[in-house]
């Protein structure tokens, strides 16, 4: 499956969150610092977000094991599409969430710079 715009973004915002390299880059303040460094939700973040990209791993392998079964059973494979597919909302959801509260924290300038560094980058 090709890589979303919200995935390219959350690998790119992570990767320059965490570098000295970006706070000179953004003009990040102190406060700024103290909630990339120290903010405690950060590590549940990241939790989350792993717990979220496993559920959509298991779904689909799931889902493949039925497709791959010698007996089809077309109730069970529509069944898992739906949970697989409800996964991956939720997966994209939250990624977009992070998404826009790093624009809400970065500012419509400085997230344009983000979007700009990772256009670059490519």
């Amino acid at each position: 499956m090709p890589e979303s715009f919200s995935d390219r973004m959350v690998s790119v915002i992570v990767y320059h969150w965490s570098q000295i390299v970006a706070r000179q880059k953004f003009a990040l303040s102190v406060d700024y610092h103290v909630v990339t460094e120290e903010y405690p939700e950060r590590r549940e973040y990241s939790l989350d977000i792993c717990d979220l990209c496993h559920r959509v791993e298991k779904e689909q392998f799931e889902y493949q094991n039925l497709m791959e079964a010698p007996n089809l059973d077309e109730a069970a494979v529509n069944r898992q599409l739906q949970k697989l597919e409800e996964a991956r909302t939720e997966l994209y959801a939250e990624k977009n969430r992070f998404v826009v509260e790093v624009r809400k924290i970065l500012g419509r300038d400085r997230f344009q710079k983000l979007v700009q560094i990772y256009s670059n980058s490519q």
